[in-house]
């Protein structure tokens, strides 16, 4: 089992990469534990010695969760949720003007299918807030 630590080691060696990104798909729907609802999952991360940003995208029950871990160092970090957040609001109008909202519910896109007039639904939804 050694050649495994020292394979990870060569992958997250920093002169071959500076960041680290997972994404850890969840169960499609909600979890009890010991009669209690487990209403969230938050993915947690680490940041390898010489790394400088390591992201993970957690899924659970319907809803997305990222988690960012960053060099302190590095430059203009503390603006990094602000653009993320602009970033996926550019993205939602992109799609929204191409992708137009139907009846079915807030967020759901249709998409037509290949030589098909009428729309299918994709999976493509709106996450919770």
């Amino acid at each position: 089992m050694r050649w495994q630590g020292r394979a990870l080691a060569r992958v997250l060696d920093p002169r071959r990469t500076t960041m680290v990104v997972s994404h850890v798909p969840g169960p499609p729907r909600p979890l009890d534990l010991n009669g209690h609802r487990i209403r969230a999952l938050l993915p947690l991360m680490f940041l390898p010695a010489g790394h400088h940003l390591s992201v993970c995208l957690g899924e659970y029950a319907g809803t997305a969760c990222l988690a960012v871990v960053a060099d302190p160092g590095l430059p203009d970090i503390d603006e990094l949720p602000a653009r993320w957040l602009a970033e996926l609001d550019a993205l939602e109008g992109a799609l929204a003007q191409h992708y137009p909202a139907t009846a079915s519910g807030p967020g759901t896109f249709t998409d037509p299918g290949p030589g098909d007039a009428e729309s299918s639904t994709t999976g493509v939804t709106q996450q919770e807030s």
